[in-house]
Formats: structure tokens, sequence, C-alpha cells
């Protein structure tokens, strides 16, 4: 009860385009940051005056377009799904923010990270099972004291109840998460907090 208080002290009126990209995922169970995480990372991007931030999973830009419109940072997403770069490019476009927003459809993994330039800010939200690696590659990336932000780190509660999943697949994606978790606690280059926010989230400082 708490929680839905707090929350209703947060809402407010939301630019249609963003309430239309939000209706569309949600009716074809696309997933799209939480709000009480967008609204988290767009203090973050706030009060650190971040100016570029790298998006790794853009699904139909969602949180690219949050940023766009609630920030005066410029964004660059990478998606490997053609579809969902397509639609993500089309939900840019009609916002009118393509001028800050580029959207790239490819493999994070494979891409040619060096030819992005540094970020202020990194929000890795691709692949779960791949955290480790988008991590370390993209670590360059980011400047000293800047931010990476990854979501997703209790995967509907499973990470911290693996003993309930039935699914071979689903807990061996869980236990690679675990696995992200402690590594992230464990790196001395960083400084990284945990939150209960949206399906769990952490925040990295670079040292």
């Amino acid at each position: 009860m708490s929680k839905d208080y707090l929350e209703s002290l947060n809402s407010c009126i939301e630019p249609e385009i963003i309430n239309n990209v939000k209706r569309y995922a949600i009716s074809n169970k696309i997933p799209i940051i939480r709000d009480d995480g967008m609204n988290l990372i767009l203090q973050l991007i706030q009060a650190a005056r971040v100016k570029r931030v790298l998006e790794l999973g853009s699904a139909i830009g969602y949180f690219a377009l949050q940023v766009g419109i609630k920030t005066d940072a410029e964004v660059v997403t990478l998606e490997v799904d053609e579809n969902l770069a397509n639609i993500a490019k089309h939900n840019i476009e009609s916002s009118g923010l393509k001028t800050r927003i580029k959207v790239v459809n490819a493999d994070a993994l494979d891409y040619d990270n060096e030819s992005l330039g540094l970020f202020d800010l990194v929000f890795i939200d691709a692949g779960k099972s791949q955290y480790v690696k988008l991590f370390e590659k993209y670590s360059a990336n980011v400047k000293v004291n800047g931010i990476v932000i990854s979501d997703n780190l209790l995967f509907r509660g499973q990470v911290a109840n693996p003993e309930t999943i039935i699914s071979r697949n689903r807990r061996q994606l869980v236990n690679k998460i675990r696995k992200y978790n402690e590594w992230l606690k464990d790196k001395t280059d960083y400084f990284t907090c945990f939150y209960d926010i949206g399906d769990g989230m952490a925040i990295s400082l670079k040292k």
C-alpha cells in the first residue's frame, strides 16, 4: 500500500506519444522499463548533467523517448531485432527527436563500439544472459565518473527466489543474472549499489 501511495504522488500527465508507445508495448507484451526506474534515471540524468546516453536494447524506443523528451541529453540506442528497431525509428521520427536520438539496428556484442565515443551514462537492458560481456565491452565507452545502469536484476523476483522456478531454461537464465550481480558487486573499478526499484536495478559509478 505504501508503494502504491508513493507511486500516486509521482504520477503525472505524460505526452501523447509516450502514452501511445506505452500502450503499444503493453498490448504487444513488449517489456519496457517501469515507471519508478524511469523516474530515477531521469533524475540522475538531470542531477549529473548527463549529455550523452547509450542504451543497449532499444525495443520500441520507449526509454530513448523518455530521455529525449524530458532531458536535453543525446541518445544512441542499439537494438538487434530489425522489426523492433524499425518501430523504434518510427516512434523517434514521430516525436520530432531524430536529431538527438539515433537508433542503430545491430547486435551490441558485435558492434564497433569504438566508433561511438564516450558517454556519461550507459543503460544496459539487452539480453540478460550477456550482461557481463556487454558491461565489459561498453565500459570503454563510459567516461570517468560516468554511470552504468543495469536493469531487470531481480527478473520478476525469481533471482532472489530461484527455488520457485520450474523451467530449466529459466533457471539457467536466473543463475546467469545472479552471477552477474555478484560479479558487479565485486568490481573494484566501479562503485555499485543495488536497488529494489522496477524489476531490480544496479547503478555503477566509474572510478
